[in-house]
Order: structure tokens, then C-alpha cells, then sequence
């Protein structure tokens, strides 16, 4: 996974941060996203908190944000995702 972008929904939680722990130690870079406001990160991890993804307006947002900010920062072009939902 080395280079490669993913982003990951309910990171926060058990599966979700499971799954960004080992992307990351695959060399992976990370947005984390989730509904709950604050949790675990991961270093140079890029971290979008309490996005209710089941609403409309705030999933287009953070995707809009994620094609910009993650495009400058974290250098991404392509997107892999994971949703996890407990």
C-alpha cells in the first residue's frame, strides 16, 4: 500500500481504526472520517470528525473537502474507501 491514498469512514471505531492502523503500517496515507467528534489519529493523518454521512449535505461537503484538501496535503490523486459500520 505504500502511496496509496484511503479514505476511511467510522475510523473511530473498532474496525475502522483496525483498518487505518494496518493501512498505515502497510505505508498507506489516511483521511479518517467519522461521526463522532474526536478520536484516535494517526500521524499525518488527515482527520474530518463528527461528518454524519448519512446526511446529504454534510457527506458532499466532506467529500468536496477531501478532493481539495487531501489532493494538497496528504498528495492524493486516487481514493480507495472502507466504511465501517458496527
Amino acid at each position: 500500500m505504500p502511496g496509496r491514498v484511503i479514505a476511511i469512514t467510522g475510523a473511530f471505531g473498532v474496525l475502522g481504526s483496525a483498518v487505518a492502523k494496518a493501512a498505515a503500517a502497510e505505508g498507506a496515507r489516511l483521511a479518517l472520517i467519522d461521526f463522532a467528534p474526536s478520536g484516535r489519529s494517526i500521524d499525518g493523518a488527515l482527520v474530518l470528525p463528527g461528518v454524519d454521512l448519512t446526511n446529504a449535505v454534510q457527506a458532499g461537503a466532506a467529500l468536496n473537502f477531501l478532493q481539495g484538501e487531501a489532493a494538497a496535503r496528504i498528495n492524493a490523486r486516487d481514493f480507495c474507501r472502507f466504511t465501517g459500520i458496527q
